[in-house]
């Protein structure tokens, strides 16, 4: 999958290199995604925990505070 995604994310584009990037499910697998490559993509850090883990905006500022960001 990284191979396929060019070593890239493609969230931002960012070249990034196998061990900087995270494998995301497009669909997650507890909303019936499964673990095949269509339902697969490359996401650096960054960009990965803004698709999954990203809270509600009222905490946001804080939490991105705390990341760095």
């Amino acid at each position: 999958m990284l191979e396929r995604d060019d070593y890239r994310c493609t969230a931002c584009g960012r070249a990034v290199g196998a061990t900087n990037l995270e494998v995301h499910h497009i669909r997650p697998r507890h909303k019936g995604g499964t673990d095949e490559p269509s339902n697969l993509t490359s996401l650096c850090r960054g960009c990965h925990i803004r698709q999954d883990r990203t809270p509600k905006a009222a905490d946001r500022k804080a939490w991105e505070a705390r990341l760095g960001l």
